[in-house]
């Protein structure tokens, strides 16, 4: 046999034990200054508002900058417009009278200054679901941080997830999503040593650990089930919620906040959950555009993305007992968690929704 034969079977060989690659780069052309919108309306009072930017192409140098002079106006199933005014640039603010009402249908419309005209696709306000409680299960967070040298450490950290119990289970699937804003109660002792003080103070942390989600197919759900939706982990070492050393954690007061929101919806932000929770592997999605429901009256290949939502909303204020005050931990009944200032501290004195 000829050289050049064994030098053939050498490379198949070496392919077949190590694969062969070859590195492929696609020939990408995203449209430049594509629309994205941003926009809510729920049942709430209001004022609502719509955000409108220029998309940036990926790598780009330059950020998305804010559409401004657009014309923006909500139409509802009863004929009715409501013009919405600019606030800042890019912001759009609704009247303040306006309010949704279940069982009505709004459209957004935009007209932007370059002439082209959008619309989203009717959205209807779905009946709410209520809270009926919160549970405390025990449960336990990997989590890494960073030690005084610069050591980065990861530990177990106890704690408990406060899961979400509705008051009605519908035949249908729950379409709800949520966040969570937590107000942390703490006290440290100051003054002197012949003049002692104690120092009752709060502080809030919005977006507690960045959830803001939906309930999820795979967390064991069946249609209707809505028992095992965990709004929050609240973990009970004070470090977590940036105290000091001789600060001592007492309370946890959290506010559960509920949207009920239609199918099309609810897909968006499952869909947009299933890339963000991606791990990569074999039958992980692929990353691809999230379709939202706006789109192009005046033109039908213009590229316009995100999404205007209309849902109905449901609240729930809860404290977190914590030892040494009971025995046990749990979530109780607290109201008034939007009159409770952001930050504060009261000396010697506790403030008037300082739960003993």
């Amino acid at each position: 046999m000829s050289t050049a034969f064994f030098r053939t079977l050498l490379i198949i060989g070496v392919c077949s034990l190590y694969g062969c690659k070859e590195l492929y780069y696609p020939q990408i052309d995203p449209p430049p200054g594509a629309l994205s919108v941003e926009g809510l309306i729920t049942d709430q009072p209001g004022p609502y508002y719509v955000r409108l930017s220029n998309t940036s192409v990926f790598f780009s140098d330059t950020l998305p900058g804010p559409v401004i002079d657009a014309n923006v106006y909500v139409t509802d199933s009863n004929d009715d417009i409501y013009m919405f005014t600019m606030a800042r640039p890019g912001i759009y603010r609704s009247p303040s009278w306006l309010r949704g009402e279940v069982g009505n249908t709004y459209t957004l419309h935009i007209q932007t200054p370059d002439g082209n005209e959008y619309r989203s696709y009717p959205q209807t306000i779905q009946p709410p679901y209520e809270i009926e409680s919160l549970l405390a299960d025990s449960s336990y967070q990997t989590i890494t941080r960073e030690s005084n040298t610069g050591r980065v450490i990861i530990e177990e950290v106890e704690g408990v997830d406060a899961t979400l119990v509705l008051a009605e289970n519908r035949k249908n699937r729950a379409n709800i999503r949520f966040k969570s804003d937590v107000k942390v109660l703490y006290t440290y002792e100051g003054g002197s040593f012949l003049s002692p003080e104690r120092y009752y103070c709060w502080k809030e942390i919005r977006g507690f650990e960045g959830l803001n989600n939906i309930n999820l197919p795979a967390a064991g759900n069946l249609p209707g089930d809505v028992n095992k939706n965990v709004v929050a982990f609240m973990p009970f070492d004070k470090r977590s919620y940036q105290l000091g050393l001789f600060d001592v954690l007492s309370n946890l007061l959290i506010n559960v906040t509920l949207y009920t929101i239609n199918d099309e919806i609810y897909n968006y932000y499952l869909n947009i959950n299933k890339q963000l929770t991606s791990d990569e592997t074999i039958f992980a999605p692929v990353p691809s555009q999230i379709d939202g429901n706006m789109f192009c009256v005046s033109d039908e290949d213009k590229v316009v993305t995100g999404l205007f939502e209309a849902s109905s909303v449901t609240t729930g204020s809860y404290i977190l007992r914590l030892p040494p005050h009971e025995s046990r931990v749990f979530f109780e009944p607290a109201d008034g968690y939007d009159q409770i200032p952001q930050a504060g501290c009261y000396v010697d004195e506790m403030p008037p929704f300082w739960i003993k």
